[in-house]
């Protein structure tokens, strides 16, 4: 791509004496450890093209260049694993991007129920005894709710019909149980 390109271009602006970078040039010009290098290298995500005799890693530009959409791919979450499969191509680059979407909207709901849970604890803190006690036996309370499994909340739910919320405290307990 366009941006990968443009890094390999700024890589190949380090002062090296040779074709290659030393490790330490290209995790300082990269922002990650040396130690990072070496777990890609263990890990087969990122091997040097060249190994010194002395043991040194040296790194091509294209070697920059994966290592550039490593870090691209685990900055939008992507796990290491799921990168090699990309690499080495045993995936393509729409299903990782679509199990990554699919991930988030995953996180993105379970951290609905968490603030959720939260916000009618906090809630109920203004209707009766607010002590420290009494919050942490709500939100006891109400994670119970929260991790309850499908058949159970179906179960929750069938046996609720017939109640409604009739305060706001109640209506947060019961967004909380269902979300």
């Amino acid at each position: 791509s366009q941006a990968l390109r443009g890094y390999a271009m700024e890589m190949s602006a380090l002062t090296s004496t040779s074709s290659t970078y030393a490790i330490g040039e290209v995790a300082k010009r990269a922002e990650v450890s040396v130690q990072t290098l070496r777990h890609y290298d263990k890990l087969g995500l990122l091997r040097p093209s060249e190994v010194t005799a002395a043991g040194y890693r040296r790194y091509s530009e294209y070697d920059c260049t994966r290592l550039a959409l490593i870090r691209t791919l685990r900055g939008v979450g992507v796990e290491l694993k799921t990168i090699g499969d990309l690499l080495e191509r045993r995936t393509s680059v729409a299903d990782v991007l679509q199990l990554q979407v699919a991930a988030l909207a995953e996180q993105a709901r379970v951290l609905t129920r968490q603030r959720t849970l939260l916000e009618a604890v906090l809630a109920s803190n203004t209707s009766d005894d607010g002590s420290d006690d009494a919050l942490l036996e709500r939100l006891q309370h109400l994670s119970v709710l929260a991790k309850l499994d499908a058949l159970e909340q179906q179960q929750f739910l069938a046996h609720q019909l017939y109640w409604q919320p009739t305060t706001p405290h109640s209506q947060q307990v019961w967004d909380a149980a269902v979300l």
